[in-house]
């Protein structure tokens, strides 16, 4: 069925470079927000794309607009468009280009999308803006720079983006720094995005001949995959309360519910699948205690924690690791 609850991820590496700013600057992150073992877990790759755009919220709170500016196209020049740029295929043009790009960044940031609008000789490259999040302006900042870095990419800085759309209202300050001096800032739209000559994206550009690398997501029950893999690094210290999972998905309670009943599944359903799973390879793959395990998991009686395995596998934990 389709579902009316997009849940968007982010790759661990592009947590991983906003998380190495931050600790630089010695800002202070929730184990909430970010698992404790998140970046040590090889199995875990992804985190919903809200922690990605707090992290850009935090970081632009917490610093100067210079030194975000800075910190951001840093992060974007040097470790972003490097991997999106790895999985480009053939494109002889920049429009061509700047098509093969998006669809690769949606590989590592899956709510990345761009329209575009031509507009007499101007065509407008945007994407629907956040509305009413604390992070709707640093995100839209974040986003107008990937966008203008990512057109240097192919072409250089020889052509300076000279307009640039924004749904805030007010002109963010850090529009006053000289990267942005030259352009001029149309706020209040529904869209982010910036405009480009048209005749700049037929403009020929280094030829890639290489073929493409992007793997598109034929998964036929998107929602419920996504749900799973964006809590489940959470699920490693026990079960997650349905605010803190609302809060990490954006979505109300509600709305969440709704949507697992119509996969015939329920929250609690879902916990308990992500957290006896993971129960179920640690029997197998390590000799930890059945108590060590049970704590870990936040279960303070193991008693207990051995009735849920029970319920959910049919079998007690030890029998599990004996035939397993």
């Amino acid at each position: 069925m389709s579902s009316s609850l997009a849940i968007h991820l982010v790759d661990k590496s592009m947590i991983a470079s906003l998380h190495k700013v931050a600790e630089q600057q010695h800002i202070q992150l929730s184990q909430e927000l970010i698992p404790a073992d998140f970046f040590i877990d090889a199995r875990e790759q992804h985190l919903p794309d809200t922690v990605f755009k707090y992290l850009i919220y935090l970081l632009y709170s917490k610093l100067t607009p210079h030194q975000f500016l800075q910190a951001v196209e840093t992060v974007i020049r040097d470790d972003i468009i490097p991997q999106v740029n790895q999985n480009l295929g053939h494109y002889s043009t920049l429009a061509e280009a700047l098509e093969q790009h998006v669809m690769s960044a949606s590989q590592l940031m899956s709510g990345t999308h761009l329209d575009s609008k031509i507009l007499g000789n101007e065509t407008w490259l945007t994407q629907p803006a956040e509305s009413h999040k604390i992070w709707n302006e640093p995100v839209e900042i974040f986003s107008i720079i990937f966008l203008r870095l990512m057109v240097e990419s192919f072409i250089g800085k020889s052509r300076k983006v000279e307009k640039l759309a924004l749904s805030t209202p007010e002109q963010p300050v850090i529009l006053s720094e000289p990267e942005f001096k030259h352009c001029s800032a149309f706020l209040g739209r529904s869209v982010t995005g910036i405009a480009l000559p048209n005749e700049l994206l037929h403009q020929k550009v280094q030829s890639n001949t290489r073929e493409s690398q992007i793997q598109f997501d034929h998964t036929k029950n998107p929602f419920l995959i996504r749900f799973r893999i964006a809590l489940s690094p959470y699920v490693n210290f026990g079960r997650v309360p349905i605010e803190l999972a609302c809060e990490l998905l954006d979505v109300g309670a509600r709305t969440l519910q709704r949507m697992l009943a119509a996969e015939s599944t329920s929250y609690r359903a879902e916990l308990d699948y992500l957290i006896f799973e993971k129960v179920k390879r640690l029997l197998k793959q390590t000799d930890f205690s059945v108590t060590d395990i049970a704590y870990q998991f936040n279960y303070t009686d193991s008693s207990n924690f051995a009735r849920a395995f029970k319920r959910y596998v049919g079998v007690s934990p030890l029998e599990y690791r004996r035939v397993s």
